[in-house]
């Protein structure tokens, strides 16, 4: 190809010639015929393509001719599918991506249901498994589509992501997708796209001069001051998670290369910021925004050596890890930190009802059922509350950290001064000194849910049932 010996791409037992004439294509396929015909084997031509890229004089010449390779035909397409990326004469990926996202929620509603079918597990647990036999299948080959799809096509894909996690905590469909993704501590599925393809940079860019995958980004490159072309959609990402300094120009390899060794590039800290920006719009997530820790994790409350210093974003948190051993405290403690509990205030909101619909029916105050009347005001669960309160402030005076030492830090009579609001931030689940006074107040905050969400029921049935 322009008097330079090019070799094809090969993997295993599939070929792919690039060329830039019809002349060429003829040269490439006498060569690959005479090798056949030295080793004494032949290329199925149904089965081989030939995808012509130019104007439409250029396409309407080369279907005037004929291909032949080891004595059979080779048609010419407008699509083929090559190490199972699907490739068009348009040069379009929606096609590509339209199947793969039907083997995509296949996929994972086979693997959630299999999930839900059998014990209980942890959200945790499942979102490793997803991660593992179901993610894979939107990552493949994603450095040369995922930057060249729309925003509809990118919504669809991260749905199915986020009706997967909703289905395993069987919490409502119209629970916050910001705080879904936080507490699983699951990435967007363009987070993963944009760590793939700056390590697809790194790779091409450090290849020896001459290589073909090196000239080929190179070309993309050139187009980078282009709008909406692959590689403006790359500087774009790039100036995205670039961390401090300057991008400069990267319209060649060379300087890309460069750019890539002088910065350092953060998906993770973009993501943070972009979810804390998220969470701080929604007014249901006003309680979430005040006890999520927003900072790196240390090394007290990371769940391994690898996740220590990791940003909050890419963190679960622990209390889901009481999954399969308290399945119902632990589901109504997700509800009340989205504020999705089916409470009347709640389900005011969502039907557009009038605000007497939204009233207690368990006390005699005339209170909008909130959640913040749910757990700290109802008269309805007065000694229930106590209870918790008094195990909240034991586990406050027996603080110590994991080596047994006394901690300085939230004291019980700091805590009784408190105002309710700020109480409900401990009890919810504010970051504290110590792991294990934690894990105390999240079981007493458990326990009260289980025990006021029955007496609730109770009380509504016997109201209506009488």
């Amino acid at each position: 190809m322009r008097n330079t010996r090019r070799p094809g791409f090969m993997f295993a037992d599939d070929i792919a010639l690039v060329v830039e004439s019809i002349n060429e294509v003829h040269r490439a396929l006498k060569i690959v015929t005479e090798y056949a015909r030295k080793w004494r084997f032949s290329f199925n031509g149904s089965k081989s393509a030939i995808m012509v890229w130019g104007s439409a004089t250029y396409r309407r010449r080369a279907s005037e001719h004929e291909f032949m390779c080891t004595r059979s035909r080779v048609p010419i397409k407008l699509e083929y599918r090559y190490l199972g990326v699907l490739f068009t004469q348009n040069r379009k990926w929606n096609k590509h991506v339209k199947e793969m996202l039907i083997k995509f929620r296949a996929r994972t509603n086979r693997v959630a249901w299999k999930l839900l079918k059998g014990k209980k597990i942890r959200p945790r647990t499942a979102v490793y498994v997803w991660n593992s036999l179901v993610r894979p299948m939107a990552e493949y080959a994603c450095a040369l589509w995922a930057n060249k799809i729309s925003i509809q096509q990118e919504k669809k894909l991260e749905t199915v992501q986020l009706m997967f996690l909703k289905k395993i905590m069987n919490i409502p469909m119209g629970t916050p997708s910001a705080f879904v993704r936080l507490e699983n501590g699951a990435e967007r599925l363009r987070a993963r796209w944009d760590k793939l393809t700056l390590g697809y940079l790194k790779l091409v860019s450090n290849m020896d001069e001459g290589r073909m995958a090196m000239d080929g980004l190179d070309l993309a490159l050139n187009s980078s001051e282009i709008a909406a072309t692959w590689g403006s959609k790359v500087r774009d990402m790039l100036g995205s998670t670039l961390i401090l300094g300057r991008l400069g120009i990267t319209r060649s390899t060379t300087q890309l290369k460069e750019a890539l060794h002088q910065n350092n590039f953060d998906v993770d800290l973009r993501e943070e910021g972009r979810s804390k920006a998220e969470v701080f719009q929604k007014r249901s997530l006003r309680l979430f925004r005040m006890v999520r820790n927003w900072g790196s994790i240390d090394p007290e409350h990371a769940h391994s050596k690898a996740t220590i210093g990791r940003e909050s974003c890419r963190f679960s948190e622990k209390y889901l890890d009481n999954w399969a051993n308290d399945k119902e405290g632990t589901r109504l403690k997700v509800l009340a930190r989205a504020n999705q509990l089916e409470l009347n205030a709640v389900t005011c909101r969502r039907n557009n009802a009038c605000a007497v619909t939204a009233r207690c029916e368990c006390c005699d105050e005339n209170t909008a059922e909130s959640r913040y009347h749910f757990i700290m005001e109802c008269s309805a669960y007065a000694q229930l509350r106590r209870c918790m309160l008094n195990k909240t402030m034991e586990a406050l005076t027996q603080a110590r950290d994991r080596r047994g030492r006394e901690l300085n830090g939230l004291g019980p009579d700091d805590f009784e001064d408190m105002d309710d609001w700020s109480k409900m931030e401990v009890i919810v689940g504010k970051r504290l000194d110590s792991v294990a006074t934690e894990n105390k107040v999240d079981g007493a905050f458990r326990k009260y849910l289980k025990r006021a969400w029955k007496v609730r029921e109770r009380l509504i049935q016997e109201r209506w049932g009488s």
